[in-house]
């Protein structure tokens, strides 16, 4: 790779599931919290920002008060159907503590094999950075099973 000295004006941020828990497994708001400062931070220094977010599966086990991961994929997949929302809304009530406005973004790997939805997805990505918004990706874990199956 080449060293160039062009700016960077666009960060990808990736956080896995265990980068939001505690060592109980349970997710973790002070984690969370940091992460959220830290984004917002890079967002100040003028850059655009894209988080790409895990913890669908855990955010949906602590609000059905499940201890166990599901071993199926359906439980699973429903899991994470409860928690997209609530890890959505945490990274809402955060981030506006800095004035920033996430935006969900759900994907599957199909999106990217197919032309058409692959432009889509990218025109919104690049439309949500134009308002000023952070971009929260995560994979659409009730209509996907590969990420989940895999991890």
């Amino acid at each position: 790779m080449k060293y160039t000295d062009k700016p960077i004006n666009r960060i990808v941020v990736k956080v896995g599931t265990s980068s939001l828990v505690n060592d109980q497994g349970a997710l973790d708001p002070r984690k969370q919290g940091c992460l959220a400062q830290q984004l917002a931070e890079v967002k100040r220094q003028g850059k655009d920002v894209i988080l790409v977010t895990s913890g669908a599966i855990r955010a949906g086990m602590e609000r059905l008060s499940m201890s166990e991961r599901p071993k199926t994929i359906p439980d699973q997949q429903a899991t994470a159907a409860v928690g997209q929302g609530a890890l959505m809304q945490k990274y809402t009530e955060l981030l506006s503590e800095y004035g920033v406005i996430p935006a969900q973004v759900l994907v599957t790997r199909d999106d990217f094999h197919n032309r058409l939805r692959y432009l889509n997805a990218r025109n919104t990505l690049h439309t949500l950075i134009r308002f000023g918004c952070l971009p929260v990706v995560n994979e659409n874990d009730t209509v996907a099973t590969e990420e989940i199956r895999f991890g």
